[in-house]
C-alpha cells in the first residue's frame, strides 16, 4: 500500500494526475483507512477540478483524523470552490479552532462570509 501511495505522490508531483489517482485508488483497495492516501487522492482530484470527488476524499480523511487543520482547510477550499459556502465556513472555523494563526483560512472565511467565490 505504501509503495502505491508513494508512487501516486511522485506522479502527482510530476503532474501526471490520472496516473496518480489510479495509484491512490489501488492503495486504498489495500488499506481503505489510510489517512494520507485519502488526503492525497483528494489533492489530486481537486487539481483535476473533480470537486465532488475531492470533497468525498477530504471528508473521509477528516473522519479518520478530525484534528488535522490541513485536511479541514483543504475540505473547506474544495467546498468553497464548489459553491458550498455554508459548509466551507464550518470547515474554516474548524481549521482556525485547530490552528488559530492560519491566515489562509481567515482569508477564505472572510470571502465565504461575503458570499464571494473569489478568495
Amino acid at each position: 500500500m505504501e509503495a502505491r501511495s508513494n508512487l501516486g505522490l511522485t506522479l502527482f508531483q510530476k503532474g501526471q494526475l490520472d496516473e496518480a489517482v489510479a495509484q491512490y485508488q489501488k492503495a486504498l483497495e489495500i488499506d481503505p483507512n489510510s489517512l494520507v492516501t485519502h488526503a492525497n487522492l483528494g489533492n489530486a482530484l481537486f487539481k483535476k477540478r473533480q470537486l465532488h470527488e475531492a470533497i468525498a476524499q477530504y471528508q473521509k480523511a477528516s473522519q479518520l483524523d478530525p484534528n488535522s487543520f490541513a485536511i479541514r482547510y483543504n475540505l473547506g477550499v474544495a467546498l468553497f470552490q464548489n459553491g458550498q459556502l455554508d459548509e466551507a465556513i464550518i470547515q474554516f472555523h474548524e481549521t482556525l479552532r485547530l490552528k488559530p494563526d492560519f491566515s489562509p483560512a481567515k482569508v477564505y472565511l472572510a470571502h465565504a462570509r461575503e458570499g464571494s467565490l473569489t478568495p
